[in-house]
C-alpha cells in the first residue's frame, strides 16, 4: 500500500506540474504533505520530515531559496522588475548603470545569503539588460561581486558546485547557467549568447 501512495504522489504531482502549471517546487511541497498524510504521518512531524528529506544543511535554504525564486518571478511577471530597472536606469543615467547595479546588489546583500540575492536580483538585471540592450554579464559581474563580498558564501553549496563539476566546463555545470535558462525560458543557445 505504501508504494501506490507514494506512486500516486508522483502522478499528483506530475498533474499539477504538467496540467495545472504550478511552479515545481510547490508541487513538490504540496505532494509532499499529501503523501506525507496518506502514509498516516503525524501532522506536527510532516513540516520536520520534509526539512529533513530536503537536507540537514540546505532543507531550510532550499525552502528559502524555491520561496524566493517564486517571488522572483512574480515581481518579473508582474513588471516589478522593469519598473525597478527603469528608476535605476533614470536615477543614475545609461553610463553609470553599472554602478547603480553594485550599490543595489550591495545593500540587498547585507540582508541575504548570496544565492538568495541573485534570484531576487537576476530579472532586475536581465530587465535593465534588455532595456539598455548590453550585454547580461555587463550588469552581471558587477551584481554578483557585492552580493559575495556581502555575503558568506555557504561551504555546503560550494562542496555541491565542485562535485556536481563546477570546475570543469563550469558554464554547463554552473547552476546560474541553468537557472537563467528556465527562469527567463531561454533556449540553450540562447542562454549561452548571454
Amino acid at each position: 500500500m505504501p508504494i501506490f501512495i507514494v506512486a500516486t504522489g508522483v502522478l499528483i504531482m506530475l498533474f499539477l506540474i504538467i496540467k495545472m502549471k504550478l511552479h515545481t517546487f510547490v508541487s513538490l511541497i504540496v505532494v509532499s504533505f499529501l503523501v506525507a498524510i496518506g502514509l498516516g504521518m503525524d501532522l506536527s512531524k510532516i513540516v520536520p520530515s520534509i526539512k529533513a528529506g530536503i537536507g540537514g544543511q540546505l532543507g531550510h535554504l532550499a525552502l528559502v531559496f524555491g520561496f524566493v525564486a517564486m517571488l522572483g518571478r512574480l515581481v518579473s511577471d508582474a513588471g516589478g522588475g522593469y519598473r525597478i530597472a527603469i528608476t535605476l536606469i533614470d536615477k543614475f543615467g545609461r553610463k553609470r548603470i553599472q554602478t547603480a547595479v553594485v550599490i543595489a546588489s550591495f545593500i540587498i546583500g547585507i540582508a541575504l545569503f548570496f544565492e538568495v540575492g541573485l534570484v531576487l536580483l537576476i530579472p532586475i538585471v536581465y530587465a535593465i539588460a534588455i532595456e539598455l540592450k548590453v550585454p547580461l554579464l555587463y550588469l552581471g559581474i558587477p551584481m554578483a561581486a557585492p552580493l559575495m563580498a556581502d555575503s558568506s558564501v555557504n561551504p555546503g553549496l560550494m562542496v555541491l558546485a565542485t562535485g556536481a563539476g563546477s570546475v570543469i566546463a563550469c558554464h554547463v555545470n554552473d547552476a546560474v547557467f541553468w537557472m537563467i535558462k528556465e527562469f527567463f525560458g531561454l533556449s540553450t543557445k540562447e542562454t549561452f549568447q548571454t
